[in-house]
């Protein structure tokens, strides 16, 4: 088992997470994600890793659909590579 230490950073998961708070991630890529995981992954749109919850499944295999807490009407749909 590998594990990776990260801090939060921002208000998108709150009251979940809050700003500065420390997460350690599990990295296992055998072990498949599920709804309402919480994972760390690299995004396009961001310059630093994110921290959101699996709300679904992508329409194509391996692709999951994530969201912040704080704001359940934006989400994301991201490839299983780039989830930590």
């Amino acid at each position: 088992m590998r594990v990776a230490c990260y801090k939060s950073q921002g208000t998108s998961m709150q009251p979940f997470l809050l700003d500065g708070d420390e997460l350690i991630i599990d990295i296992d890529p055998v072990t498949p994600y599920a709804i309402g995981d919480i994972v760390l992954y690299r995004s396009p749109l961001f310059t630093q890793p994110v921290a959101h919850r699996v709300v679904g499944r992508g329409d194509a295999p391996k692709m999951f659909v994530v969201r912040a807490d704080a704001d359940p009407t934006t989400t994301e749909t991201v490839p299983q590579e780039s989830i930590f």
